[in-house]
């Protein structure tokens, strides 16, 4: 969470001098060479990799998977960030894993058990708590 409360603030900071689909594709292409640095790295350390073993289809996942849960839900975060201050919408990302239980029961078949019930009711009454005693402030007025 310290560093999602990080990448807000930054972003928020950032968000003054570009617009916010440049900011994620940037985002995006430093992400992408850390991966490949990264695979670098990994391909000197175990004596080489093939690419060739992971199929087409594997590869257009990955590729769709990243602009959808990433390129896409990060735009649409920082979208509306323009509209609030960075300590507000950080509150928001302790949603995130809620999230992530959410889809794995509808998309993988996970099981709900009364513990996740429980977590997940906490973390939403948290939230709604935060923000309610706290009111949004108005629009912070961004133009990019």
């Amino acid at each position: 969470m310290a560093s999602c409360a990080v990448y807000t603030v930054a972003s928020s900071a950032w968000m003054r001098f570009e617009s916010s689909l440049a900011i994620v594709v940037s985002q995006q292409w430093s992400a992408l060479g850390l991966a490949a640095v990264a695979l670098g790295v990994h391909a000197w350390w175990s004596g080489g990799i093939h690419l060739t073993d992971v199929s087409p289809i594997a590869w257009a996942s990955a590729f769709g998977s990243g602009v959808v849960h990433y390129g896409l839900a990060f735009w649409t975060f920082l979208a509306g960030l323009r509209h609030t201050t960075a300590a507000h919408a950080a509150v928001f990302l302790n949603l995130i894993p809620l999230f992530g239980v959410l889809g794995g029961w509808m998309f993988l078949g996970e099981p709900v058990t009364s513990w996740r019930l429980v977590g997940a009711a906490i973390v939403v009454g948290t939230v709604v708590g935060v923000t309610r005693a706290v009111p949004a402030p108005a629009s912070v007025g961004l133009t990019r």
